[in-house]
C-alpha cells in the first residue's frame, strides 16, 4: 500500500478482497489493515512490479521510488535477505544497458515472466 513520503505498507490479500484507489499513487490497492514489513515474519519472497528489467537485475518502475525505498531497508546481500523478483512479460526483459540505474535503484535477484523464473547476473552497483 502506498503511504506518505513514498513509503510502503502491506495488506493481507485473498481473492475477493475489494480494491480501492490509492490516495498517494495512481493504483488500486486492497482494502484492509495495513502492516509494517517487520510484522510479516514468514515472507519468503517479494514480488516487485516492473515496466522492464535487464540481465543484471536492474528494474524500471513507474518513478515513485516506493519499492526502491523499501528494498534499500532490506539489502539483497544481507544474511537474512528475502529474495526479490521483478514481475514482467518476457518482452519487458531488456538487453543489458537498456535499463537506466542510479545509486538508489535496488537490483533484483531474478525475474518472473509467464515463461518462468530467470536468474540475473548482478553487476557493480550503479552510481
Amino acid at each position: 500500500m502506498c503511504e506518505p513520503e513514498h513509503r510502503l505498507s502491506w495488506v493481507f490479500w485473498t481473492p475477493g478482497v475489494p480494491l480501492e484507489r490509492s490516495a498517494y499513487a495512481p493504483v488500486d490497492e486492497p482494502s484492509g489493515a495495513r502492516h509494517a514489513f517487520s510484522e510479516l515474519a514468514h515472507v519468503v519472497v517479494v514480488l516487485v512490479p516492473a515496466l522492464g528489467t535487464d540481465p543484471a537485475g536492474n528494474r524500471l518502475g513507474q518513478g515513485g521510488g516506493y519499492y526502491d525505498r523499501f528494498l534499500a531497508q532490506h539489502p539483497r546481500d544481507a544474511p537474512d535477505a528475502v529474495p526479490r523478483y521483478a514481475v514482467v512479460y518476457r518482452s519487458e526483459l531488456l538487453p543489458a544497458g537498456e535499463v537506466p540505474a542510479d545509486s538508489w535503484d535496488q537490483p533484483m535477484n531474478g525475474v518472473f515472466t509467464p515463461d518462468g523464473l530467470l536468474e540475473v547476473r548482478p553487476s557493480a552497483q550503479p552510481g
